[in-house]
C-alpha cells in the first residue's frame, strides 16, 4: 500500500512526535531512579539491622560518638605502606580594608605613615598607621621615602596581628607637586 506525499509527513510527523515524547518519558524516569538509588545509598549508611531490644542510634545523636583524628590514608609503595597526613586546613584568608586620606607623617626608619582620613561608620576624623613591609607595592613612588606630608593617597592593607600592614599604596599624582 502506497502513502501519497501528504500522508507521507502526517505519518513521519507522528512518529517524530512519538519518539520524542518516549525520549523525555525515559530521561524523566531515568533522573527519579538514579535520585531514588542515591537515597538508598544514603539510607544504607544510617541503617542497621537489630536485635529485639536494641536501640537505633540516629546519625547526629548525642549517643554517637565522632572519631578524635582523622583517619589516615594508606598509599601501598614497593616496600612498607606509608601514611599521608591530612592536608592542612588553609585559614580563612583576611579582608583587604583601604583607606583614603592625607599623609600627616612619615617615619622611614620604622617603615609607618600616619594617615588622617575620615571614619565612615562615625563620622569623624581619624588618624591611622599603617606599616610598609617588604612587600607592600607603590605607585606614583619609587619608594616610601618619596612621600612627603601633606601628599594625599589611597592604601589597601590588611589587619596582621593588630596592625595595618600595606599591599600597596597610590600617591596621588596632583599631590606630589
Amino acid at each position: 500500500m502506497f502513502l501519497t506525499g501528504g500522508c507521507r509527513m502526517k505519518v513521519a510527523r507522528r512518529a517524530l512526535g512519538s519518539c520524542i515524547i518516549l525520549f523525555v518519558a525515559l530521561a524523566f524516569a531515568s533522573s527519579i531512579f538514579a535520585q531514588a538509588e542515591t537515597e538508598v545509598e544514603t539510607l544504607e549508611g544510617v541503617q542497621q539491622e537489630t536485635a529485639p531490644g536494641e536501640a537505633v542510634i540516629q546519625a547526629g545523636s548525642p549517643e554517637q560518638v565522632a572519631p578524635t583524628e582523622p583517619e589516615a590514608r594508606v598509599m601501598p609503595t614497593g616496600s612498607a605502606a606509608s601514611v599521608a597526613p591530612e592536608p592542612a586546613v588553609p585559614t580563612e584568608a583576611k579582608p583587604t580594608e583601604w583607606v583614603w586620606g592625607e599623609v600627616v607623617s612619615v617615619d622611614a626608619a620604622n617603615k609607618q605613615i600616619v594617615i588622617k582620613h575620615l571614619d565612615y561608620d562615625t563620622y569623624e576624623e581619624v588618624q591611622t598607621i599603617l606599616k610598609v613591609g617588604d612587600k607592600t607595592l607603590f605607585e606614583n613612588v619609587a619608594a616610601l621615602g618619596d612621600i612627603k606630608a601633606g601628599n594625599h593617597l589611597t592604601a589597601d592593607f590588611k589587619i596582621v596581628e593588630g596592625s595595618n600592614v600595606a599591599d600597596l599604596i597610590v600617591v596621588e599624582k596632583d599631590a606630589q607637586r
